[in-house]
């Protein structure tokens, strides 16, 4: 309260300079600098190079026999075999990538899934899709976005 006090004088006796010089000050000393990056859902994990070609690599790591599907295209669900990688070449955004258990597996419904992406200097999208017990951390949409951002849902 004492600083708004002080630059309301300030203000009322019109010195600018004395204002300015103290707001900045006032700033500095007491601001700390801002976090731009919070984690979370609305932060993509990665980024691409939309200028360039992008090719989408989805490594199954599961063990376990994987459907994917595009959500943009029309398109029947497609089998991922356990430590197989379907390569999806000139790829162009914005897309949504769903990946599940297949459903032939009595248990699809209770296995979870995780996304670990890393974006390669070749413009190359790669997704180890694995199983977690953590179903509060769990995805099923890859979503590449036309800015370049890669989200998980």
């Amino acid at each position: 309260m004492l600083q708004f006090v002080t630059i309301g004088f300030l203000l009322l006796n019109g010195n600018y300079s004395n204002l300015h010089s103290s707001l900045i000050q006032n700033i500095i000393t007491q601001n700390p600098p801002a976090q731009t990056h919070q984690p979370g859902f609305w932060q993509p994990v990665a980024r691409i190079d939309i200028n360039r070609p992008i090719t989408i690599n989805l490594i199954n790591k599961t063990g376990l026999i994987i459907d994917y599907t595009i959500t943009d295209i029309k398109m029947e669900p497609v089998s991922i075999n356990p430590d197989q990688t379907i390569i999806l070449n000139n790829v162009k955004p914005s897309l949504y990538i769903l990946v599940y258990p297949d459903s032939n597996n009595p248990d699809s419904s209770r296995i979870e899934l995780k996304y670990e992406v890393q974006v390669t200097q070749e413009n190359i999208v790669e997704v180890r899709i694995k199983t977690t017990e953590d179903s509060n951390n769990s995805n099923r949409t890859l979503n590449l976005q036309d800015t370049g951002g890669i989200y998980l849902y």
